[in-house]
């Protein structure tokens, strides 16, 4: 009796063990979720649909033009890696950190996990609770005073990889935007956000003919962020 109650308790952990290995497999193929933000596509999607409906276009098009372009692009990139990887070698060092560092980032992530775990992270959980109470309060006084000047984004930004690379960006935005409206008023304001989205659309436009010429020339020229 012990003898089996031995084996049962055994078999147990051990079926524990497995759900919990194929728990953090699939909390490592989704890391991508938190990884970066700047990837996501909603909210491309979204602006779409904004200005689809500022100039009368139909949106249910709209919609089915995005789907058929998701899934074409989707085997196309599939396909093109594949074909490169087999073509060049995927560590024959042809490729930059970006297009091995993600799938390689996740799975030693996930080989840390199962071969050496860890204990409970009591000092980062009391910090996320410490966030969800700052951004909570600053939440409630931008609701309740339309003068409070901090956002819970801006906290949640804040200390983001990203934000490391564009804060004089962001800063000299909000330098020009403060002024505009200071001196010039909100008609002014409104007169100028063409001209400051023109920039924006310029730098982008500028980079991907620079990508575009660096594919063609098979060399890396310019690369715009991110």
């Amino acid at each position: 009796m012990t003898y089996n109650g031995q084996a049962s308790s055994t078999n147990a952990i051990w079926r524990a063990w497995n759900v919990l290995r194929e728990t953090l497999a699939v909390f490592a193929l989704y890391s991508f979720f938190n990884r970066a933000y700047r990837s996501h596509p909603m909210p491309h999607q979204l602006e779409g649909y904004k200005m689809a409906g500022s100039v009368g276009l139909s949106l249910r098009k709209l919609s089915i033009a995005m789907l058929i372009s998701t899934a074409f692009t989707v085997m196309v990139v599939f396909w093109e890696y594949l074909y490169l990887y087999y073509r060049f070698g995927a560590s024959s060092g042809y490729f930059g950190p970006w297009t091995l560092g993600f799938g390689r980032e996740t799975f030693t992530t996930l080989q840390n996990w199962i071969c050496y775990p860890t204990g409970t992270d009591r000092i980062g959980i009391s910090f996320v609770g410490a966030g969800f109470l700052v951004s909570t309060v600053l939440m409630l006084l931008r609701t309740r005073f339309l003068w409070f000047p901090f956002h819970p984004l801006g906290y949640a930004m804040a200390g983001d990889w990203g934000m490391y690379n564009l804060w004089s960006c962001f800063f000299s935005s909000f330098i020009l935007k403060w002024a505009i409206l200071k001196y010039g008023g909100l008609r002014q304001y409104r007169k100028a956000v063409p001209f400051f989205l023109g920039l924006a659309l310029g730098d982008l436009s500028l980079g991907s003919v620079w990508s575009i010429m660096g594919i063609a020339m098979n060399t890396t020229i310019y690369q715009p962020f991110p």
